[in-house]
């Protein structure tokens, strides 16, 4: 066996985890070993739930759970990706403002995500029933606080978009709907998470 066919067999392989999954659990993570990941956003937030004065961690964690998703890295994630879900029809948009911060301190804008809701089909249904990914992200606003590009996995053809990037010791991303499209009857908006 090569040297690089030796290191690849290595390479570990991640899942996605979803609403509801136990959250992943090493000794040091701020979830504890009993912590449920809340993936999904049914409510949209008034501007005021997420200005420059709502950005600290008491505020975050005091905001309606139906309007935010926090996912609390576990320790050794170095980057990650996202992938979204919703339960409407294809070409429903959303828009979401995504947060760092590094432990119980202040969050930092990072990016905003506007998402189009393809026709890849998740679970089976009429629109309010059925779930469908997301197939075009498109980020905004990225911040140049970052030291690597952050990439948009989307090319708008119904297949999974996505977005990723590297957490560079940040350990919480918090996540709000500035605009959720409930037009259709759909109502979940599904932030699943994985480490890359």
């Amino acid at each position: 066996m090569s040297r690089q066919q030796f290191s690849e067999s290595y390479l570990s392989h991640y899942n996605w985890h979803m609403d509801g999954d136990k959250t992943p659990w090493i000794p040091s993570s701020p979830e504890g070993v009993d912590a449920v990941y809340d993936g999904k956003i049914t409510a949209q937030c008034a501007a005021g739930d997420y200005d420059v004065t709502h950005r600290d961690n008491t505020n975050v964690e005091a905001l309606a759970a139906a309007k935010k998703v926090i996912i609390k890295f576990p320790n050794g994630v170095v980057s990650f990706e996202l992938r979204f879900r919703f339960n409407g029809i294809a070409g429903d948009q959303h828009i979401l403002e995504c947060f760092m911060a590094a432990g119980n301190d202040y969050y930092n804008h990072c990016v905003t995500l506007t998402l189009d809701q393809g026709t890849q089909q998740h679970t089976a249904g009429a629109a309010g029933t059925g779930i469908w990914f997301i197939d075009t992200v498109a980020p905004s606003n990225e911040s140049n606080r970052w030291l690597t590009d952050r990439t948009e996995v989307s090319d708008s053809s119904n297949h999974i978009g996505g977005y990723t990037m590297n957490i560079h010791g940040y350990d919480r991303l918090w996540i709000v709907g500035s605009t959720l499209d409930t037009a259709n009857a759909g109502t979940i908006l599904s932030i699943d998470w994985k480490q890359l």
